[in-house]
Parts: structure tokens; sequence; C-alpha cells
């Protein structure tokens, strides 16, 4: 049972995605289980798959706007393009990618009030000729895709794809977007410095407690409670959380897939 998940191990990590892990007794209770249960489960998670939980913010209500770069590098250039897309303080995530050529892939967030400056950062990479093709997606709030019940065969304890259920689906499905995938009239920063602090720890590990950002911050612990209840939560600077678990002894092998459908 070491490197398999069971069904209550995907009903857990299917409620933590939607309750977050900070709210171990109210996923015990709705999913008819003792807390302790819920905590050693998650515990036994942690130690034998690589499990990742954090935080997406919703970057809209921080005056930010998320843009992805997609930059097929020249001849032997791919080393020096990674360098040079890598300086911009802007990123939130970058590395290189291979498909129809070698590349690089890259998130930024950039400020409302700085998409000129970064538009000209990356023509004046564009101008150099590192690349020989580079793409600019503007979006706004990404939907991540967490471990689900619905597509997990409790009997065989595998992971199921109902394709063709899925495309049929879709011509049942209306247009209206979620509020998350809508641009906003302004993108308004609605934080403090202490609100992008929290945020900032709880994007690496959504876990850490409350104690530990105190102590990083020098402040008391009772700030920090506050400004996440009254602050980010209350004016949704958080977008959800994203879970993430895989078996140990696949970490190095696994590769992330990007898909960019076009309508």
């Amino acid at each position: 049972m070491r490197g398999k998940l069971d069904s209550s191990d995907v009903k857990i990590l299917e409620s933590v995605g939607i309750y977050g892990p900070r709210n171990l007794r109210l996923i015990a209770h709705k999913l008819g289980m003792k807390r302790g249960t819920v905590w050693k489960r998650v515990r036994r998670l942690s130690s034998h798959f690589f499990l990742q939980l954090h935080v997406n913010p919703y970057h809209t209500n921080l005056g930010l706007k998320k843009a992805i770069v997609l930059a097929w590098a020249g001849p032997g250039l791919e080393d020096l393009l990674f360098d040079c897309l890598f300086v911009n303080d802007f990123r939130s995530f970058i590395s290189r990618c291979y498909g129809t050529s070698e590349g690089c892939f890259g998130i930024y967030v950039v400020p409302n009030d700085h998409i000129a400056e970064f538009q000209q950062f990356l023509q004046t990479i564009e101008d150099s000729g590192l690349t020989t093709d580079l793409q600019i997606l503007w979006s706004t709030c990404f939907q991540n895709v967490n471990p689900t019940t619905n597509w997990f065969d409790p009997k065989s304890s595998t992971w199921t794809s109902s394709w063709n259920h899925w495309i049929e689906e879709l011509a049942h499905e209306g247009t209206k977007l979620p509020y998350t995938l809508v641009d906003p009239e302004s993108f308004t920063n609605k934080a403090d410095y202490l609100d992008l602090f929290i945020i900032k720890e709880l994007e690496k590990d959504a876990t850490i407690s409350f104690v530990d950002i105190a102590q990083k911050l020098n402040v008391r612990r009772q700030s920090v409670e506050r400004h996440y209840r009254e602050h980010v939560m209350k004016q949704g600077l958080i977008e959800s959380v994203q879970v993430m678990v895989s078996p140990l002894d696949r970490r190095g092998t696994s590769e992330p897939v990007f898909f960019h459908f076009r309508f």
C-alpha cells in the first residue's frame, strides 16, 4: 500500500482541495471520520507520496495580471533564452519546454501599471534574435484540477479517464464563465504588506502555521490570524487550494504537459 492511494485517501485529498488543509475537523465531519484519522492519513500521504499543498492567489484582487509566455529558442540559444526570461522579477514560474522545437514556458504576474514595460522587455528579447517565435497569452486565473473521487475506481485503486463522457458533456455546457475567468473593469490591489507576506508563505506551503509566519515577520500570531481572516479571506485574495500528489519513486520522472486550445 506504500505506493497506492485508496478511496479514503482520495476523499480526503478532494476535501482538502475544497475546504483547505486548515479545516481537518470540518473535513472529518463531512467524511464521517475522526479528526485523528484524517490527520494520520494526511501524514501518511506526506510520508509515502510527493504531496504538495499550496494556495493559488487571486491575482486580480492583488492588482496583478497573469501572462503566459511561450518562446521558442533559436538554434543553440536555449540556455541563453532561459537566462534572459529568468531575470525578470515578475516571473512566477519558468521552465524549459519541448514541442515543435525547444524553448521556454513562463508564467508572469505583472502589476497592471507595468504592462507596457513588461511587453517592452519581451519585445527586446524578440528583437535580439534569441527566439524564432514568442507568444504572450494574457489570462485571468487558472482553474486547477485537484484529485476527485469522480475519477477514481475504488475497486482497482486506479484513476479513470472518461474522455468520451467529457466530450459529450461539452454539447450541454453553458457559456457563462466563472467570475475568476472574467476580466474585471479594474485591477485593484486590496492587500497590504502583511496580507502579501501571508499569501506568499501559503503559496509555498498551505500548511504553514500562523506561528511560523508571525516569527518570520516578527509580529504577534494574533495579527497574522486577524489579517488572514479579515483581509485575505474576506477580500477574496485566495482563489483556490492546489493539491498535487504523486508516488515518491516517480518524483524525478513526471513531466508537466501544457495544452493550448484555441476557440
